[in-house]
């Protein structure tokens, strides 16, 4: 692999579906089915939901990315090569989802319809800042949380995301 640019360290290579970004989101969409039912645990279980869906669509488009750190005291060099999410947006659903390409976002679109008869963009709209919000719901940032819409979407990406890396999977197999 060559670096295409040295300055952002990705390398050259195809977006791919990362299976290490989605078993990170799997850690916390599992701590979310955990914790939904427990009163006292309710809302840490939202916040745990709502990273998970952010984490689900950055594993969506990533690319490998290369580090080089020299170590002075140990004069060596370390390098490092890791899957990283080239989706811009932040905590913000609805960017993330607007920056997937036009035929997966078809693609899910779709499909969210069939299954649930609702709009993905709409639903996302609604949650969209529900990691920061819901993490700091003292300080008033809102009232209103969309639970079914929230738990729809998770469930929704967590299958989702999974089929994709099974495909890529069996197309890898001879």
């Amino acid at each position: 692999m060559q670096i295409t640019n040295k300055q952002s360290g990705y390398m050259d290579g195809p977006e791919f579906v990362s299976r290490t970004l989605f078993n990170h989101a799997k850690k916390f969409y599992d701590s979310y089915k955990i914790l939904e039912n427990h009163e006292e645990t309710n809302l840490p279980s939202l916040v745990c939901l709502a990273l998970s869906i952010e984490i689900f669509l950055k594993s969506l488009r990533t690319r490998v990315i290369y580090t080089r750190v020299e170590t002075f005291t140990e004069d060596s060099v370390k390098e490092e090569y890791r899957d990283k999410s080239i989706l811009n947006g932040g905590h913000n659903l609805s960017i993330l989802f607007g920056g997937l390409n036009e035929k997966m976002k078809s693609e899910i679109s779709t499909l969210y319809k069939e299954q649930f008869d609702r709009s993905i963009d709409k639903d996302l709209s609604n949650i969209s800042h529900g990691f920061v919000d819901w993490r700091y719901m003292y300080e008033g940032k809102t009232n209103i949380i969309h639970l079914g819409t929230a738990q729809a979407v998770g469930a929704f990406l967590f299958s989702y995301v999974n089929e994709k890396l099974d495909e890529e999977k069996s197309a890898k197999q001879p």
